[in-house]
């Protein structure tokens, strides 16, 4: 294995002489991914926010936005209670506001509202911040 010049002071490795470490076996068995795999649903919309947060003009792209929406549907409705609870305090691990990113690709407010906790004050803070997105980009024409 040639791991290449990424370094100038060298990569202290030899080949024959220097091998990858065995995992342990909390990590064999998958205990170690289900103690850090506590928001599944919510990996998975972050990543589909993200594709979606890019152009789509062309028509095959326009047929894939339709079917990402439709994914983030799926997975609004599969979020668990711990997920919606995160998801009502409006911020993502990367620091951007849940309810104007699902807002601006086109996620209806009824979609909305069954990611959500039933009640509580996030719930309601989240769905006036997605409601008042709404309403300025109505304002200002870009709906």
């Amino acid at each position: 294995m040639s791991l290449g010049n990424f370094s100038t002071i060298g990569t202290q490795y030899t080949e024959g002489e220097h091998q990858r470490p065995l995992p342990s076996e909390a990590y064999t068995r998958g205990e170690a991914l289900r103690q850090v795999n506590t928001r599944p649903n919510l990996h998975m919309l972050d990543a589909e926010l993200d594709q979606l947060n890019t152009s789509f003009t062309q028509t095959g792209a326009i047929i894939e936005k339709y079917a990402r929406l439709e994914t983030v549907k799926r997975i609004l409705q599969s979020l668990t209670p711990q997920e919606k609870n995160e998801l009502a305090r409006d911020r993502s691990p990367d620091g951007y506001r849940y309810s104007r990113r699902l807002r601006r690709v086109g996620i209806s407010r009824r979609d909305i509202e069954v990611a959500l906790p039933t009640s509580g004050a996030e719930r309601d803070a989240f769905l006036h911040s997605f409601d008042e997105y709404n309403v300025l980009r109505q304002l200002i024409g870009n709906d």
